[in-house]
């Protein structure tokens, strides 16, 4: 169980959600739509934040994630099923990706063995995430104006 501090659910959780969904539609060739865009970010992030409250082991609530996301791209964002639940598994194992590479060793040369050593102290917890989000939302920019889509062409990729 993981009692997130409501800061941490502003700072860190909602901006990392905003780049997991732009990230998640960029690679579809979805339109990005900032309000729908900005509502799925808060809702994700109050799910999660909730998911991590409950008695379960930890990584449960990253499961719980995955299902969330998939429901909230299909029914708020309006795509496709099988094209949200490729973009919600690529989203956030890329973002899982960066990590492994980014925050992790940060928390290491910080002293901390993992990342659960860092969450009583709130500024370094939304702060060690910040690295990541960078890096995930400069990839979703440059493939944004790029105009690369990983996924399935549609209407985004013929303009």
């Amino acid at each position: 169980m993981d009692k997130m501090p409501i800061v941490a659910v502003i700072f860190q959780s909602i901006p990392e959600e905003i780049v997991l969904f732009a990230f998640a539609l960029t690679i579809i060739g979805e339109q990005i739509r900032i309000k729908k865009l900005l509502a799925a970010a808060v809702m994700m992030a109050f799910v999660l934040y909730f998911a991590r409250m409950l008695p379960l082991p930890f990584g449960v609530h990253t499961v719980i994630g995955v299902l969330a996301m998939i429901i909230i791209i299909r029914f708020l964002l309006k795509v496709e099923t099988l094209s949200g639940i490729i973009a919600t598994l690529f989203s956030i194992g890329t973002l899982l990706a960066i990590e492994n590479v980014v925050t992790l060793p940060l928390i290491s040369i910080l002293g901390y063995d993992n990342p659960e050593q860092v969450w009583p102290n709130t500024i370094l917890r939304i702060v060690a995430g910040w690295p990541s989000t960078f890096l995930q939302g400069g990839i979703t920019y440059l493939l944004k104006i790029k105009k690369v889509v990983l996924f399935f062409e549609n209407e985004a990729t013929k303009r």
